[in-house]
């Protein structure tokens, strides 16, 4: 990756960003263990041949990348006619908020809750953000997009780099305490350490005068739960190329010690171009019961068993939520007897729905075994399984 003018690893990252599919092979000869891994994490390296090596590695290396491309590709259009059909979000408004100076900020009034759908999203009413002149001198709100479990969401444009944001304003039950604000912090330092572009980038976590925001890469798309609610369930083959890209992506998290937490439909999008994107990582301490504020911000029916008794938690409490979300995206309800929801946090034991088929049920009930010992031990693993029990079909 050293070239005498040219750094390798910036030369692939501009080209990541007009192909982010692009497979990419490191041939080396004295490039020793940290130079490579720092290959694979800035230039995104697929994989690495180390001088001399035989023409057939070389040639059988290439014809691996070709079929992997193809692979990828084959995703990406599967989920591309997804998108075509997906409900997304509204095109922002040409309405926009009154403009603000540093010297004369808007302030604008408390925070209230609104509830609204990313389809029926307009123009930010002036009244919704309490927010100080200190997000006012770099981010113009656009509008509001939806109220979650954890916050309020808002499309913003950052005027210092010119670009969207998408602006997370938390709940102030979530930060209320010393040692929320503290694990905060540190799930939201480790969270932006993650770049990968099956992942939402956290940019930054901000303090105003009545609480916390972060700032986050803004997604033009729509969730999972919108699809769901659209389409009511999703083909076999296109969950399962969804499954692929998640477990890529979850994975990623999990070999840097990053749990999710929460995932869900809701915490899945889909943009305009068919991208698949994991969002919410770095809110892991919100939905922590273990947490001084003993809140849960996620639908109790995707939280593992674990997670609602308070006991330490791993990645398999990842692979229990991730299941769950699969079963509902395969079969339009939750892996319970009735197909309902759960509303409290009672003992919750699922069900694997007779419409998944017979050779991945067993893939789906291992994944939900009660016991987090008896379940997959990686998301990869898990997509593995799905794999191989799915050729029959």
């Amino acid at each position: 990756m050293e070239m005498p003018e040219f750094d390798g690893n910036v030369v692939l990252s501009l080209a990541r960003k007009s192909n982010p599919n692009i497979v990419s092979i490191l041939f080396t000869a004295r490039a020793g263990k940290e130079s490579v891994i720092e290959a694979i994490n800035k230039g995104g390296i697929w994989k690495y041949l180390a001088k001399p090596f035989k023409s057939s590695d070389l040639i059988q290396m290439i014809k691996d990348g070709l079929q992997h491309y193809d692979e990828i590709m084959r995703h990406q259009h599967q989920l591309q006619t997804l998108a075509h059909t997906a409900p997304m979000m509204n095109p922002v408004a040409e309405q926009t908020p009154p403009s603000a100076s540093p010297s004369h900020p808007v302030r604008l009034k408390k925070l209230r809750p609104v509830v609204v759908h990313p389809a029926a999203a307009g123009p930010l009413p002036a009244d919704t953000l309490a927010l100080t002149h200190k997000i006012d001198r770099r981010y113009t709100i656009v509008r509001l997009i939806q109220e979650g479990g954890s916050g309020i969401v808002y499309e913003a444009h950052d005027t210092l780099l010119d670009m969207p944001v998408a602006i997370k304003v938390l709940l102030p039950q979530f930060v209320r305490d010393g040692e929320a604000i503290t694990a905060l912090r540190n799930e939201a330092r480790i969270a932006m350490q993650l770049s990968h572009k099956h992942i939402v980038r956290l940019y930054n976590l901000q303090e105003y005068d009545d609480g916390f925001y972060m700032v986050m890469e803004y997604i033009d798309g729509c969730t999972f739960r919108d699809i769901l609610k659209d389409q009511g369930k999703l083909p076999l083959t296109t969950v399962m190329q969804i499954t692929s890209i998640c477990a890529d992506a979850i994975g990623y998290a999990h070999r840097r010690n990053v749990l999710h937490r929460d995932i869900k439909p809701d915490n899945l999008m889909l943009t305009r171009d068919g991208v698949l994107k994991v969002i919410d990582f770095g809110l892991a301490c919100l939905s922590h019961p273990a947490r001084s504020n003993k809140l849960l911000s996620g639908t109790p029916t995707y939280v593992s068993p674990e997670e609602i008794r308070g006991d330490p938690l791993d990645q398999r409490a990842d692979i229990f939520s991730f299941a769950v979300t699969l079963h509902e995206l395969l079969t339009g309800h939750m892996p319970t007897a009735d197909g309902a929801r759960a509303s409290d946090l009672a003992p919750y034991c699922p069900v694997v729905s007779s419409e998944i088929p017979e050779p991945i049920r067993p893939v789906f009930e291992k994944a939900l075994a009660l016991d987090p010992n008896q379940r997959w031990s990686s998301v990869n693993e898990l997509d593995d399984a799905l794999i191989k029990a799915s050729a029959s079909l």
